[in-house]
């Protein structure tokens, strides 16, 4: 989830890129693959880097 990282583009934006309609389906369906949402994971990607 490279694009997530980047940090130059919204969640929202994500999202519409990969085809989903709204933010809280793809939120779902991507804690349902990793076990964390987007946010989270875009947040533990920060820690990371730093």
């Amino acid at each position: 989830m490279r694009i997530i990282n980047t940090g130059d583009v919204s969640l929202t934006d994500v999202a519409f890129q990969l085809g989903y309609a709204e933010l809280s389906v793809f939120s779902r369906q991507f804690k349902s693959w990793f076990g964390i949402t987007p946010t989270e994971w875009k947040d533990s990607s920060k820690v990371l880097v730093t």
